[in-house]
C-alpha cells in the first residue's frame, strides 16, 4: 500500500496529535519510499533494529521511541549516520510515543494488562490531562508472591519490588517510566503498581502509602505493544509484519 496511506491509517488509529507537547515528534520521522509491503516494528529506533529490518525486507520501521526529540538544531554524529542509514536503505521510520502509551487497544499498558488476564477498566498515568496508564482488577486474589511470579512468566522478565501488602487484586499499570504514579494509585484505591523501572523516590512514597511497587524493567513492560500493533497491521491492512527484539536488559 502506499506510505502516505499507512501513516494516514496510524495517525488516525493512535490519535497522534492527542499530544501536542510530547517532545517525540509522533507520526512520520523519515519518508524514504513511497510503498509498503514489509512493516518491521521494535520498540527503539537504533542502527542495529534499522539494519535488521532492512536485511528483512522492510520499507517501514514503527518504533516507540523515535530518533528526534525536542528540537533539533543539526544533523550530525549519530543522528547524522542513523537519518543516512534509512534514506540509502529505503526504510521510512515511524514514531508513537505517548500516543502508544495511552491506547486503550494497541498500547504500552493495556497490553500488558490483558497479558496478564486483566482488563483496564479505568485510566491512570495522567499526562497532559490524558492517562497513559490503566487500572483495573484481578479475575481472583493472588498473593503478592503468586502476582510476582505471573508478570515475570507473561511478560518474560525478573521483577524487582517493594511490598507493602500481602495481596494484589486492583492492579495500576503504567510502562515504562511510571513509578511516580504511585500517590495516585494510592488514591485510586489500587494495592499495587506495575511498571518498568525503578525509583528510589517512588519506592519511599509507596512505603508510606503502604501501596506495592513491582519493577518489570521498561523494555518488558513496553515491548507488548508493539506485538499487539503488529497484531494489528496484519489484520486490518493485510500488511506483511515482524516485530524485532532488541532488549537491553533494563
Amino acid at each position: 500500500m502506499k506510505l502516505r496511506e499507512l501513516v494516514a491509517h496510524l495517525d488516525s488509529y493512535l490519535e497522534v496529535e492527542g499530544f501536542p507537547g510530547d517532545r517525540s515528534h509522533n507520526g512520520l520521522q523519515v519518508e524514504a519510499g513511497e510503498e509498503v509491503e514489509r512493516v518491521a516494528l521494535a520498540l527503539d529506533a537504533c542502527m542495529r533494529v534499522f539494519e535488521e529490518a532492512a536485511g528483512r525486507g522492510a520499507e517501514l520501521i514503527v518504533v516507540h521511541h523515535g530518533i528526534l526529540w525536542g528540537e533539533v538544531s543539526e544533523v550530525s554524529g549519530v543522528l547524522a549516520r542513523r537519518l543516512g542509514f534509512l534514506l540509502q536503505s529505503g526504510l521510512s521510520l515511524y514514531a508513537a510515543h505517548l500516543p502508544l502509551d495511552a491506547h486503550p487497544e494497541v498500547g504500552t499498558s493495556a497490553s500488558v494488562m490483558r497479558l496478564l488476564g486483566v482488563e483496564p477498566a479505568g485510566g491512570m498515568g495522567m499526562h497532559q490531562g490524558r492517562a497513559t496508564g490503566w487500572w483495573g482488577e484481578l479475575e481472583r486474589e493472588l498473593s503478592f508472591g503468586e502476582f510476582v511470579e505471573l508478570v515475570e512468566r507473561r511478560l518474560n522478565t525478573e521483577c524487582r519490588w517493594v511490598e507493602h501488602r500481602r495481596k494484589v487484586k486492583r492492579l495500576g499499570v503504567v510502562a515504562g517510566s511510571g513509578a511516580m504514579s504511585v500517590a495516585e494509585a494510592e488514591r485510586l484505591g489500587i494495592d499495587t503498581l506495575l511498571t518498568g523501572e525503578a525509583s528510589h523516590a517512588a519506592c519511599l512514597l509507596a512505603e508510606e502509602l503502604g501501596v506495592n511497587l513491582v519493577f518489570a524493567g521498561h523494555y518488558a513492560t513496553e515491548m507488548p505493544a508493539m506485538h499487539a500493533l503488529a497484531e494489528h497491521l496484519r489484520r486490518e491492512l493485510g500488511l506483511e509484519t515482524e516485530v524485532l527484539e532488541h532488549e537491553t536488559g533494563f
